[in-house]
């Protein structure tokens, strides 16, 4: 089950976006059997070699008890 988009939060609240929200739960469903429960928006990449390459976050996955599972770049 993705996480829930309560379940994510941001380092920079301006950056909270329904793009991005959607990228990240979306993206979580691929970690269930990892037990991700919750994520954390830490980074956006701005700066790309190929302007044609979709702009990514970088995303902490954790478990419900508050563990990390990964740390994963999110395109949008």
């Amino acid at each position: 089950m993705p996480i829930e988009k309560s379940k994510i939060s941001f380092t920079n609240q301006h950056a909270r976006s329904d793009s991005a929200e959607k990228a990240i739960v979306t993206f979580s469903a691929q970690l269930d059997a990892r037990g991700a429960d919750s994520a954390k928006w830490t980074i956006l990449a701005r700066r790309r070699t190929d302007p044609k390459e979709p702009e990514h976050l970088t995303v902490e996955f954790k478990d419900a008890a508050g563990n990390h599972i990964t740390t994963k770049h999110v395109y949008r």
